[in-house]
């Protein structure tokens, strides 16, 4: 009898420490959730402006704003984007990337436009499309003020051109935010082939067989006239060119300069930039899409 009743002590006892073990356990789980911010189904990435932006986990509908359309092509997520900005439905095959999206993108809403320099995105278009992320070419002004108007995540990339580093971090970027890196890793791959190319076609040219050149016409904060020339046009760079521009500012880009300048430079070659930066796109989209495809 004694050795019965101290058995059923015994389980009782055993019951009881579980039990408390338990109570106990839920409670410091409770503690635990309290004190630590909720992170399920997010991530945090780096932009190009140095930003950390908290995103969903896995990302599938984007709304893509500035140069980004163009980088996103490239990179085979036209199919994510759930809005568009108007300047992006083009019927020339002159803008590529547009023009082989136009089925994809003609019905979509129209949440803004960048075309000619000008940076206006309509905040309600957006929330309505109501993507995972926003992604933009823009100012960390303009990104700030994007993210606070639309309540969603905005990463920006650097508005840069094919010619560039930061056009290989661009791709990176938006590689790790949509899930592409490896697609972003074999475009950067591609066009430093055709670069280093380009360099060994043109390294061992003399200076004095080659023409005077001048990128101009060039789009920046609008469009210009002759006068709105490309300094340091990385093109010209890339093929070693004689650039008459060369020096007229330390940045590259567009900058405006006197007729008489132009004049006084007397290149023997003037290069449309807008025309050349289009149909050269033109050609790099054209040759990704028959080598990846």
């Amino acid at each position: 009898m004694k050795k019965a009743n101290r058995l059923v002590f015994f389980l009782l006892a055993a019951m009881l420490m579980i039990c408390l073990a338990a109570c106990g356990s839920e409670a410091n789980n409770s503690q635990e959730s309290e004190g630590v911010p909720e992170t399920d189904g997010k991530r945090t990435i780096t932009d190009s402006l140095g930003r950390e932006v908290e995103i969903p986990a896995t990302v599938e509908t984007i709304v893509p704003l500035g140069n980004t359309p163009r980088m996103i092509t490239y990179l085979g997520l036209a199919d994510k984007v759930v809005g568009i900005g108007s300047c992006e439905i083009a019927e020339s095959p002159v803008m590529a990337y547009a023009y082989i999206n136009i089925d994809k993108w003609k019905g979509l809403p129209n949440v803004g436009t960048d075309a000619m320099g000008e940076t206006s995105y309509y905040p309600e278009a957006i929330i309505e499309a109501n993507p995972d992320v926003i992604l933009c070419t823009y100012t960390l002004d303009v990104v700030e003020d994007l993210e606070r108007q639309t309540g969603l995540p905005v990463v920006a990339v650097a508005p840069s051109t094919l010619f560039d580093e930061d056009f290989n971090q661009s791709l990176r970027i938006l590689g790790e935010v949509c899930h592409v890196s490896d697609r972003a890793e074999e475009i950067i791959s591609f066009i430093d082939q055709c670069l280093n190319d380009l360099q060994r076609r043109t390294a061992d040219i003399p200076d004095d067989k080659k023409p005077t050149v001048l990128a101009a016409a060039a789009t920046f904060a609008g469009s210009h006239g002759i006068e709105g020339i490309y300094a340091n046009y990385p093109v010209f760079k890339t093929i070693a060119a004689k650039d008459v521009a060369i020096g007229v500012t330390d940045k590259v880009g567009g900058v405006l300069v006197d007729k008489e300048k132009i004049i006084d430079w007397n290149p023997d070659m003037i290069f449309w930039i807008s025309a050349v930066l289009n149909w050269s796109k033109t050609i790099m989209l054209r040759t990704l899409i028959i080598t990846h495809n």
